[in-house]
């Protein structure tokens, strides 16, 4: 099964994960960074900044789900949405290659840390 979603400005994103459809975000992004979790860490940054929203970068479900709730993309089709299968995407784990910090930590980090 495919995650679909349409962007505010009209455009259609078919792929067969989630995390895919992020990959094609970031090539379709004007600020593009050089990988898809680079990208959703960038997005999310600048969404917090611009709106004050919140957007997980966990998992490529997690971003598309967040960026839907906010308002800046429609998800038509995103496998396991119901809760009853797998989506696509995948989590960033301390030992892959493209793992950053999770929005989580940089933020408790941005406010002073455990207090």
């Amino acid at each position: 099964m495919s995650v679909t979603i349409v962007t505010r400005e009209g455009r259609r994103i078919t792929a067969e994960t989630a995390l895919e459809v992020v990959s094609e975000m970031n090539q379709r992004a004007l600020i593009g960074e050089p990988d898809a979790w680079r990208y959703m860490h960038a997005l999310a940054k600048r969404i917090r900044a611009v709106t004050g929203e919140f957007v997980r970068t966990g998992s490529a479900d997690e971003f598309l789900s967040d960026l839907e709730g906010a308002g800046f993309i429609t998800i038509e089709e995103l496998p396991g949405l119901s809760g009853d299968a797998p989506r696509g995407g995948g989590t960033a784990r301390a030992d892959d290659e493209h793992a950053l910090p999770t929005d989580e930590a940089e933020a408790s980090a941005d406010a002073g840390g455990d207090q």
